[in-house]
C-alpha cells in the first residue's frame, strides 16, 4: 500500500483590505484529495495568526477521514490585523505517508491597508438653558474614543470629564467631535454642532406660602421655599417676586430657587396680586383698593390712591406703562394712567390726565 505525496502546495493570496475588515475575496477555498491508496486521516486543521482564519464553510474537520480518491475542501477568511505585507499558513495535520503527524501546507497572503473612520455624534440639544449642562455622545464606526472640544464660544460653555458640557453664558458655542489617527486606522473626519444658548426658562409656581420652580420639561429645577406665595413675577434679573402670606409684604427668589430679599415696609395691605413692568418695578394691587410701585430694591416709585371699592384680584402693565387692575367682588377695571404719583384731588388728576391718578 502506498500513498502519492503532492509536492506543489497550493497557496492563497487575498486582495489588500483595511484592518478590521474582511477582504473582498474572502472565503478563498482550496481542495484536499487523497491521492493514494489508503485512508487519510487528518487531526488538526489550523492557521498561525489572527490575520487568516478558517471560514467555517469548508468539509474537511479535524477528524475527516478520506477514502481513496476522496476530496474535502477548506476555506480561509482573510480579516488583516496589522498594517503591511502578512502571511502565515494553513496546516493540515494528517497521517500522509503512513506517517502519523504529517503536515501538509498551503501559503496564504495578503495586506492590511491603513483603516479609515467616521464619527457618529448625537447632536446637543439646541437651543439649551444657561447655567444647565449635558453629557455629550458620539462614538467611532471601529470602537476608537472620541474626544470632544469647543472651537467657537469658548467663553460661553466648557467642557469637564470628557464628555460633560456646561453652558456658561449666553451666546452660541461650536461642539467638535474627533477620533484621533492610531497605528492602523487614520483619523476620523471631524463632526461639529453649533448649540444657542438662552437664558433659563423657568416656570414658578407659588403657593402655601412657598415659592418653587420647574424647568421646560415639568421637572423640579428648584425646590420650594419659604416666602411669599402669594402670585409671581419676574424681573429683568431673573429674580422673581411673590407677595408674603397675608400681604403685608414682598419676598425676592433668586434664578436659583433660593430665598433673596423680603420688604415688608412697603405700605403693603392685604396685598392680593402683583405684575412686573419694563423697568423691573414691581407693581402691587393692595386690598384696600390702592396700587404701590416699587423698585427691586425696595424703593417706593409711587402709591396710587385708594378705591372705596374692595381691594384687587389682578394686576397687569399695557404697552404704554398703564396698569390695570380687576376688582373680582365689584366687577370692575380701574385703569392707572403711566405709573408716577398721582396728584390729590382724585378728580382733578384724572380731569388733568395726570400719570399715576385712577380714571
Amino acid at each position: 500500500m502506498d500513498e502519492v505525496d503532492l509536492t506543489q502546495p497550493p497557496a492563497l493570496a487575498f486582495a489588500s483590505t483595511q484592518v478590521s475588515a474582511t477582504s473582498s475575496d474572502s472565503p478563498q477555498s482550496l481542495i484536499v484529495q487523497n491521492g493514494g491508496n489508503a485512508a487519510l486521516t487528518f487531526t488538526s486543521l489550523a492557521t498561525g495568526t489572527a490575520s487568516f482564519r478558517l471560514s467555517g464553510k469548508g468539509t474537511c474537520t479535524n477528524s475527516t477521514v478520506l477514502a481513496e480518491s476522496g476530496f474535502c475542501t477548506e476555506s480561509v477568511n482573510f480579516t488583516p490585523q496589522t498594517i503591511g505585507a502578512l502571511t502565515d499558513t494553513l496546516t493540515l495535520t494528517d497521517n500522509n505517508l503512513n506517517v502519523a503527524g504529517s503536515k501538509q501546507t498551503a501559503a496564504l497572503s495578503g495586506t492590511g491597508a491603513v483603516g479609515s473612520k467616521t464619527i457618529n455624534f448625537t447632536p446637543p440639544a439646541s437651543p439649551a438653558p444657561v447655567g444647565t449642562s449635558a453629557t455629550l455622545v458620539a462614538t467611532a464606526s471601529n470602537g476608537d474614543p472620541v474626544t470632544f472640544s469647543v472651537t467657537a464660544g469658548t467663553g460661553n460653555a466648557s467642557i469637564s470629564g470628557g464628555n460633560v458640557i456646561s453652558y456658561l453664558t449666553t451666546g452660541t458655542v461650536t461642539v467638535n467631535a474627533n477620533s484621533a489617527a492610531t497605528a492602523t486606522f487614520s483619523a476620523a473626519p471631524t463632526v461639529s454642532y453649533t448649540v444657542t444658548i438662552n437664558d433659563t426658562p423657568l416656570v414658578f409656581l407659588a403657593g402655601s406660602s412657598k415659592v418653587a420652580s420647574l424647568d421646560t420639561g415639568g421637572v423640579v429645577a428648584s425646590p420650594a421655599v419659604a416666602g411669599g406665595g402669594v402670585g409671581a413675577a419676574v424681573d429683568s434679573s431673573g429674580y422673581v417676586w411673590s407677595i408674603n402670606s397675608g400681604g403685608g409684604g414682598v419676598t425676592s427668589i433668586t434664578p436659583a430657587g433660593a430665598v433673596g430679599t423680603s420688604y415688608t415696609s412697603l405700605g403693603l395691605s392685604g396685598a392680593t396680586a402683583l405684575a412686573m413692568d419694563g423697568y423691573s418695578h414691581i407693581v402691587v394691587a393692595n386690598g384696600n383698593g390702592s396700587t404701590v410701585v416699587f423698585t427691586n430694591t425696595g424703593a417706593i416709585v409711587s402709591t396710587t390712591q385708594g378705591s372705596t371699592s374692595a381691594g384687587g384680584s389682578g394686576v397687569a402693565i399695557d404697552i404704554s406703562g398703564n396698569i390695570w387692575v380687576t376688582n373680582a367682588a365689584a366687577n370692575s377695571v380701574d385703569k392707572i394712567i403711566g405709573g408716577a404719583a398721582p396728584v390729590s384731588p382724585l378728580a382733578k388728576a384724572v380731569q388733568n390726565a395726570t400719570p399715576g391718578a385712577k380714571p
